[in-house]
């Protein structure tokens, strides 16, 4: 199973081994990229979402566009920020080969 929009679930953040418990139990984490981008220097949502990604929390990065006109997908900042926060690999499987190895096989 995947939880996605791990980022709107605020419970989670109070209780840390929550997410590891979760993630023992085989369940895969997705968060939307823009929630990975400073709303102001004293987000802790935002602060929260970039432990998750750099501790290897999360399993799948999304945009959460709906189309190219509407809820489009603007996530070059976040992109910017995985790019310094992220080494090569695993910033390329959270954006595409964990996805690419849940489709072909479903184990990651």
């Amino acid at each position: 199973p995947v939880i996605a929009h791990i980022e709107r679930y605020l419970c989670l953040a109070e209780k840390k081994s929550v997410i590891a418990e979760i993630k023992a139990m085989g369940v895969y984490l997705q968060m939307n990229t823009n929630s990975l981008v400073r709303k102001s220097w004293f987000d802790k949502r935002v602060k929260w979402c970039r432990r998750l990604v750099g501790n290897g929390d999360i399993t799948f990065l999304g945009t959460d566009a709906h189309s190219a006109s509407y809820r489009t997908p603007e996530c070059a900042e976040a992109m910017d920020w995985l790019d310094e926060a992220l080494d090569k690999e695993p910033r390329y499987h959270i954006l595409y080969g964990n996805a690419d190895k849940m489709l072909r096989d479903g184990i990651i």
